[in-house]
């Protein structure tokens, strides 16, 4: 066994673990922590979650019109 598994120092650290620290970058529209590896989106120059960004996109959704599939034709 490993000697650092049995030491005091391993045992401190399991017993108190430290502290989770805040994220300097985070969701502009929800406020989340984005952590290092977490997926996110930059749109117009914003940075989103993916839960924010799919309503977003949500958002910014229409359906094309008859004037505009015919045209000028």
């Amino acid at each position: 066994m490993s000697d650092w598994l049995t030491s005091k120092a391993y045992d401190d650290w399991k017993c108190n673990p430290p502290e989770e620290r805040e994220s300097a970058f985070k969701c502009t529209c929800c406020g989340e922590n984005l952590y290092p590896g977490d997926p996110y989106y930059d749109i117009e120059g914003e940075h989103y979650c993916s839960e924010c960004a799919e309503e977003w996109f949500d958002d910014q959704k229409s359906e094309v019109t008859q004037e505009q599939y015919y045209g000028d034709r």
